[in-house]
C-alpha cells in the first residue's frame, strides 16, 4: 500500500508530457506556420512561373480570310 502511495504522488507531482508545456505548442505552431508558408510560396512560384510562360508564348493568329476577288469579263462584240 505504501508503494502504491509513493507511485501515485510521483506520478501526480511530475510536470506532465512536454507537448503540453507552453513552449512545445508555440514550437508546433511555428512549424505549422512554416510549412503553411513554404507551401504557400511553392505554389505562388509555380502560378508566377506559368504565367510567365504563357506570357512569353507567341499567339497564333488566324488570319481573316481575304474577300474573293471578283474578276468581271466583258465581251466587247455585244
Amino acid at each position: 500500500m505504501r508503494s502504491l502511495c509513493l507511485i501515485l504522488f510521483l506520478a501526480v507531482s511530475m510536470p506532465g508530457c512536454s507537448m503540453f508545456n507552453k513552449e512545445a505548442r508555440q514550437n508546433r505552431t511555428y512549424t505549422r506556420y512554416v510549412k503553411k508558408m513554404k507551401a504557400q510560396r511553392e505554389r505562388d512560384r509555380k502560378r508566377s512561373n506559368e504565367i510567365r510562360q504563357r506570357a512569353a508564348m507567341p499567339t497564333l493568329r488566324q488570319q481573316e480570310p481575304s474577300p474573293p476577288e471578283i474578276s468581271i469579263q466583258t465581251s466587247e462584240g455585244e
